[in-house]
């Protein structure tokens, strides 16, 4: 007889995969940082824990591209033994360079024949991160600096840009693919309001009251790419930027949590007052 399992069954035991891009000092390791329990930190460039310190957090010296893989033949190994809840890769690009930095222990400079083994490479580890993930129960997060992808037009002029990963064009969008959400970090400015929610005035200078904040940007954000797969995103209003102010793991299982639920109650504010209570208490 077949299992059958109903769509709440499926999105508990969903885990994330997701991409977090940005500029240095945007949060990007900071967020990976609020999923909770142990995560497994693949530092492939260095300094990239400062902002974690004192976490839940296991790191493994790898050097090389050979050592990187031999860590992925034996993640079910390093799964059982140590119950990590969430696999960080940090970062993308520093994946990358560590691979083609073996490849030129064996040439001068990179071959067409180079870049299209990184690409396959990349994929295949992708893709067997997704089903490990599936298969383990754990989180995948993948740290990426931004890349700003200009297009020329037929005459030569640039057009809009887009922002993503910082790989190459086709392969940040194979990643932007292969992952359930993908969120850019920026920093923004924000008027601060009074208790009557109008912007608050700074007495001494006359001048607007104004706070800067982390965002992390999820859906329709022009020039970015952002995405949030609809077992994850309920029916959030996909025609309009959606962001968070300082975004956590929990906003994500608060957004998995309200999917099933109905239409009034998958509301923006909702998703912010359900995080709020499952970071209160911990919920994993």
């Amino acid at each position: 007889m077949l299992e059958f399992k109903s769509i709440k069954e499926i999105l508990d035991n969903k885990k994330i995969t997701m991409l977090v891009y940005g500029d240095s000092g945007m949060g990007k390791t900071r967020f990976a940082g609020t999923f909770p329990g142990l995560k497994m930190w693949i530092e492939l460039e260095e300094d990239g824990l400062e902002s974690v310190k004192g976490e839940n957090v296991k790191s493994p010296k790898i050097k090389t591209f050979q050592e990187f893989e031999e860590f992925l033949e034996n993640l079910p190994a390093y799964h059982e033994k140590f119950k990590f809840k969430t696999l960080v890769i940090d970062t993308m690009r520093g994946m990358q360079n560590m691979f083609f930095r073996d490849v030129r222990k064996k040439e001068i400079q990179r071959t067409f024949d180079d870049w299209n083994a990184w690409s396959s490479k990349l994929v295949a580890t992708l893709s067997f991160l997704k089903q490990a993930s599936k298969e383990g129960g754990f989180n995948v997060v993948y740290i990426a600096h931004q890349k700003n992808f200009t297009p020329v037009n037929g005459d030569g002029e640039h057009t809009e840009a887009s922002w993503g990963a910082d790989l190459n064009q086709a392969n940040s969008t194979k990643l932007h693919a292969m992952v359930d959400i993908a969120m850019k970090m920026e920093i923004r400015e924000f008027k601060v309001l009074d208790k009557n929610g109008k912007p608050a005035l700074n007495r001494e200078t006359g001048k607007l009251k104004s706070t800067t904040e982390f965002v992390g940007i999820i859906a329709k954000s022009e020039g970015n790419q952002v995405k949030i797969r609809t077992t994850f995103k309920g029916i959030l209003d996909n025609s309009k930027e959606l962001y968070f102010k300082n975004p956590s793991f929990y906003h994500f299982e608060a957004i998995k949590r309200l999917s099933d639920k109905g239409k009034q109650y998958q509301t923006l504010e909702n998703i912010i007052k359900v995080a709020d209570k499952l970071k209160e208490k911990g919920d994993k």
